[in-house]
């Protein structure tokens, strides 16, 4: 039987090369089949490893990812300072009766509070129209937004609130400032009393040390003022719920689950008509390549049956 097979394939090389390639195909393309309707994964910015947490979350929302800066050196807690200087980020998901004119509404609003926009991504999928929009408003005009988007919206799905304190990550860089300026200074003195070559070349290139690490801190300062002086804020827009970010609740609520399983199911006969579509498409190669197989394990019975 084997060497029956083997001595087929030796004789019908093309058609055996094409059957592999057919298989390889399928097995390639079946890692890629995907439902067309995933949930959504949101992210801002990279990760902090400096202060503390404040996280006020209502609703099922994931957390914002703060933004990221220098820290010098490891800061030990200052208690002492009262005015605290807090870096919060706030992300809402609103379900709404028309995207474009919330964005709009959206737009602008930010302008009349004198913010910017950071970033907006519109998509119009089959179950409804989604979009993403980020920006920054001082941080005196937050209150006044987050009332705002609550009034645009049919239903808050979710808000979160977080943030971190930089306080004495901030006096930290500002004594580091005032010891590296009183050393620029001191070494400008013994700048003007060089007497040599050699000597005003060391002390012009420990001044242009020091001035490399000012430059260094004064932008930490500058960084540090502007996320604490302006606040983050996240909008995720449909006008279908499922189209939300989402994130499992912590206690047991069967209204939810059925939500999430109907959610589940959808996914899945996605996936499954994709999967059949991609098989429609690809018979006109896996027909005529399972004919063949069939035709040769028939010739192969007979023959078997003859002997």
């Amino acid at each position: 039987m084997i060497k029956r097979l083997f001595n087929w394939i030796k004789s019908n090389k093309l058609t055996f090369f094409l059957m592999i390639v057919v298989v390889l195909m399928l097995l390639g393309r079946s890692g890629g089949v995907k439902p067309l309707l995933q949930p959504q994964m949101y992210g801002i910015g990279g990760s902090s490893g400096m202060g503390f947490g404040v996280s006020n979350s209502i609703g099922l929302a994931p957390k914002m990812v703060s933004d990221t800066y220098y820290e010098p050196n490891p800061v030990a807690p200052r208690p002492d300072i009262t005015e605290r200087k807090l870096v919060t980020n706030t992300s809402f998901s609103l379900l709404v009766k028309d995207v474009t004119q919330t964005l709009t509404n959206i737009k602008t609003k930010i302008q009349e509070v004198q913010g910017y926009m950071v970033n907006i991504q519109v998509s119009r999928p089959e179950l409804g129209e989604n979009a993403t929009v980020s920006f920054r408003v001082p941080s005196t005009q937050v209150d006044n937004i987050t009332t705002f988007l609550r009034e645009q919206a049919i239903k808050v799905v979710s808000e979160d609130i977080s943030g971190y304190d930089v306080t004495d990550e901030y006096v930290n860089v500002q004594e580091y400032l005032a010891i590296l300026t009183k050393n620029k200074t001191r070494m400008e003195e013994i700048l003007n009393s060089a007497k040599t070559v050699d000597e005003m070349l060391k002390v012009q290139n420990q001044l242009f040390s020091i001035q490399s690490q000012i430059d260094s801190y004064q932008g930490q300062l500058k960084y540090m003022e502007g996320t604490t002086s302006t606040s983050l804020i996240t909008a995720y827009i449909s006008t279908d719920e499922t189209g939300l970010p989402y994130t499992e609740p912590l206690s047991w609520r069967p209204e939810v689950i059925f939500k999430h399983a109907v959610r589940s199911l959808y996914g899945t006969l996605q996936g499954v008509g994709t999967a059949l579509i991609w098989l429609g498409v690809y018979s006109v190669l896996i027909v005529p390549a399972l004919t063949i197989v069939l035709i040769i394990v028939i010739i192969v019975k007979r023959k078997n049956k003859q002997q």
